[in-house]
C-alpha cells in the first residue's frame, strides 16, 4: 500500500470519527503537496474528501457558538 492510498484511506476515516479535524488537515496538507509533484485521480480525492471532512467539522461548532452566544 503506497502512502497515496494510505492518506486516501484516512481521509475518509477522518469523516465518520469525532473530531477528525487532525486527520483530514494532515491528509489535505499531503493532498496539496502531492498536488504539485503531479495530479493523480486519487490525490484529487483525497482533497476533495479531506475539504469536506473541515467543512462538516467546523460548520455545527460554529452553529453551536453561534446559537449558544444568542441564548446568553
Amino acid at each position: 500500500m503506497n502512502k497515496t492510498t494510505l492518506m486516501f484511506i484516512f481521509s475518509i476515516v477522518s469523516l465518520f470519527i469525532p473530531l477528525g479535524t487532525i486527520l483530514a488537515i494532515w491528509t489535505l496538507v499531503y493532498s496539496v503537496q502531492s498536488q504539485k509533484l503531479g495530479t493523480a485521480p486519487l490525490v484529487k480525492a483525497t482533497f476533495i474528501i479531506s475539504i469536506i471532512s473541515i467543512i462538516l467539522i467546523i460548520v455545527p461548532i460554529t452553529l453551536i457558538i453561534v446559537y449558544l452566544s444568542v441564548i446568553a
